[in-house]
């Protein structure tokens, strides 16, 4: 059988259009605060038809597990969860 061919662009690497890895920017957050200062932090944005193609849907609730280089999120039970549930960001 012949193997489905290797893609790699800026949004994702994979095979066909079922890439399993994102690779996505850290942005700057900027939030101000009292007295014309303002502070930073990190963002990460996710959002487009891929979330939908492993089963996220809006008005979802989600869990986030944080570790040390590594977020985990995963759809809130109620529904079994698996592979397609979940993704994970090294």
């Amino acid at each position: 059988m012949r193997q489905p061919r290797k893609i790699r662009n800026k949004k994702g690497v994979g095979t066909s259009r079922r890439w399993t890895v994102r690779q996505l920017k850290v942005y700057r957050k900027h939030f101000p605060r009292a007295r014309y200062k303002t502070v930073v932090f990190p963002e990460i944005r996710l959002c487009g038809q891929w979330l939908q193609d492993i089963g996220f849907e809006c008005g979802q609730t989600v869990l986030v597990q944080r570790e040390p280089h590594r977020i985990t999120i995963t759809l809130k039970a109620g529904r079994a969860t698996g592979d397609g549930d979940q993704i994970k960001m090294e």
